[in-house]
């Protein structure tokens, strides 16, 4: 029997505490070798989605899947395949950084020797030399973050569970992790990076699943994302040479707003598209008149995350 091509997958995925629902019957699968994000608003159920599969936190309805394996019920099988970063999981603080590695790399199965060599590796890819030797409890939250981050990496699992990993690094050791995410991403191996960042979502995820209030109300590659929720933008026209009471007669039959200004040129607002633009340019041309200027306002990532999350808050 081969290996199943879902790395990670939720199967009516549901999780109270009481009476607050953290995560709503949510159901999605990423394949092996994907970079997924998962965006929302404080308190929209990241944390808690991560904790799901990593065997941490356990399921009121439904099924975690991890390389075909029930978190809930294999948990120690889920934690050899996975490395995590969350505030669920925790360094050992009167260790110092090099036995904290050395000691997860012996947890994950690596003898005495190769989890000294492991330890060496994770020390010199997150610049952790100059703290190497430094108790845990005496480290600043951002190298502590990094200690973190060397615990999850340390064995080189097939799927990363990254909740807010970059949260509390300065940006020169953000671009180290978003690095060795991208690198190992080409290896085949499979990330779901739970952030708030929309930037750092856009610039390493190829697709992204947007949650609020535990429901997922979004799962689309970014740009497209973009496209689909806030449109393709408007465009701007500014011509001279027509008359204001022309105006309805000439461009009635598009999907145009217009004003005109004090000095008598006219402003065209038209969606960003093709053949309404050309139409518009053809009839401008037929009238004799003449372009001013043409700008336009393209949606970013942004405004589309806003306008989901907020329409999802109402």
């Amino acid at each position: 029997m081969g290996e199943p091509f879902n790395a990670i997958q939720a199967v009516g995925l549901t999780k109270t505490y009481g009476k607050t629902v953290a995560i709503d019957n949510v159901s999605f699968s990423v394949p092996k070798g994907e970079v997924v994000g998962v965006l929302g608003p404080s308190g929209s159920g990241k944390t808690t989605l991560v904790g799901l599969f990593s065997g941490i936190v356990k399921p009121s309805r439904g099924k975690a899947l991890v390389a075909g394996v029930d978190a809930s019920k294999m948990p120690s099988a889920v934690r050899r395949k996975v490395g995590v970063v969350s505030d669920l999981v925790q360094v050992y603080d009167d260790l110092s950084v090099e036995k904290n590695l050395v000691l997860y790399a012996r947890l994950f199965g690596l003898n005495s020797s190769a989890a000294k060599e492991k330890a060496d590796e994770v020390v010199s890819l997150l610049e952790l030399e100059s703290s190497r030797k430094t108790a845990c409890k005496k480290l600043s939250s951002g190298v502590r973050k990094k200690v973190l981050i060397g615990s999850a990496i340390i064995n080189e699992p097939e799927i990363l569970l990254f909740d807010e990993p970059t949260a509390g690094l300065d940006l020169h050791d953000s671009l180290i992790v978003r690095n060795y995410v991208s690198s190992v991403s080409h290896s085949g191996r499979t990330v779901l990076w739970a952030t708030n960042s929309l930037s750092e979502a856009e610039r390493i995820c190829r697709r992204m699943i947007i949650l609020a209030s535990g429901k997922v109300i979004a799962d689309d590659e970014p740009k497209r994302f973009t496209r689909g929720i806030a449109g393709t933008g408007s465009v701007e026209i500014r011509v001279s040479g027509i008359k204001a009471e022309n105006i309805a007669d000439i461009f009635g039959s598009i999907d145009v707003s217009w004003e005109v200004s004090d000095e008598g040129e006219v402003r065209l607002t038209v969606d960003n598209e093709r053949e309404a633009l050309d139409r518009i340019f053809t009839l401008i041309g037929r009238m004799g008149a003449s372009i001013v200027s043409i700008g336009g306002k393209v949606p970013t990532l942004e405004d589309a995350y806003l306008q989901v999350t907020g329409e999802a808050r109402k």
